[in-house]
């Protein structure tokens, strides 16, 4: 089981109020599902990318519907390791996120 660092709840409340509820409840639902419980650096089929290749921070990209939530992982011991949730951006708005707040290799 890994420890998740999500945003503060300032922060949380700006992003709920920018994806609306439902959406926001599928976004947890899929944090606790593949954060909290999964392997966080193990890409699996397309739902968790790999983007240490490209960026320093974010190192990961999980999809979650319309949404992406960005994560860095820092390995803690052998079975956990804390997850730092950075943001959650809509599909549409990625791409440009990650280049004005992506640090570059």
């Amino acid at each position: 089981m890994n420890d998740v660092i999500l945003p503060n709840k300032r922060d949380l409340r700006k992003i709920k109020k920018r994806i609306g509820h439902v959406a926001f409840i599928q976004v947890l639902n899929d944090i606790r599902k593949h954060l909290e419980q999964g392997d966080v650096t193990e890409p699996k089929g397309t739902r968790i990318k790999d983007l240490q290749n490209q960026y320093l921070s974010p190192q990961y990209r999980l999809r979650s519907g319309d949404y992406r939530i960005f994560y860095n992982v820092e390995h803690k011991m052998i079975l956990s390791n804390r997850v730092f949730v950075i943001d959650i951006i809509h599909k549409k708005d990625w791409v440009f996120w990650l280049k004005t707040y992506g640090e570059t290799k």
